[in-house]
């Protein structure tokens, strides 16, 4: 009888071990560590479409990400210039199309996260007989800052792209700044948060001269 009263007790803390365990308040715990606020899916209804469902390392890496990009350096020592010298009209134009700027990805090769990244598509048009791209020979509309790929949990909603020239290096830098939303179910929960973030993709010019050989 001792024994069997001892099993017993070994098989109920057991099983109220098991029932204390919580993952709204564990994942809450690993946001917390990033810096990430979560909500549940009783706190906050964001209409956001399909819910991907995420374990705790995916989530550890959605926010390691996040988190990152929120640590990140911006290439300006001052404000960030919002009004774009690219933008102004370089006429007469002979070529034009759609580009896209992407950042390097963020994990390695066969990874869940491998194929994401962040980019900058715009449309463009060029002088004629441009063979040096500057603000002055191209013309540059219709902004967006989008990712691509893979990432659970997680979009981004942009509020306004701008793109810059940097003269020392010829680069293009195009700035974002908008909000991630991370939404994403976690063992039956869901979880939100709308974290604010700029960022920044770095573009060399000469990709659009590489791929319009014909045409300049």
């Amino acid at each position: 009888m001792k024994n069997s009263l001892t099993f017993s007790s070994v098989i109920l803390l057991f099983f109220a071990a098991g029932c204390s365990d919580n993952p709204e308040e564990d994942m809450q715990a690993l946001g917390e560590e990033y810096g990430i606020d979560l909500s549940t899916g009783s706190q906050q209804q964001t209409g956001i479409g399909d819910t991907d469902e995420i374990d705790r390392d995916q989530a550890e890496m959605l926010f390691q990400y996040i988190s990152s990009s929120l640590e990140e350096d911006s290439p300006y020592e001052g404000d960030v210039p919002i009004e774009s010298e690219l933008t102004e009209p370089a006429e007469p134009y002979n070529a034009g199309g759609t580009h896209l700027a992407q950042n390097a990805d963020y994990a390695e090769e066969d990874d869940e996260f491998a194929a994401f990244s962040r980019n900058v598509s715009f449309d463009y048009q060029l002088q004629e007989d441009t063979e040096t791209i500057t603000p002055d020979t191209i013309y540059i509309e219709d902004m967006e800052a989008e990712l691509s790929g893979t990432l659970p949990g997680a979009s981004w909603d942009d509020h306004f792209v701008s793109a810059d020239f940097d003269a020392d290096t010829g680069e293009f830098i195009f700035f974002t700044e908008g909000v991630w939303n991370i939404h994403f179910e976690y063992e039956g929960e869901e979880m939100y948060a709308a974290i604010p973030d700029t960022w920044f993709v770095h573009f060399d010019p000469d990709e659009i001269l590489d791929s319009l050989p014909d045409l300049l």
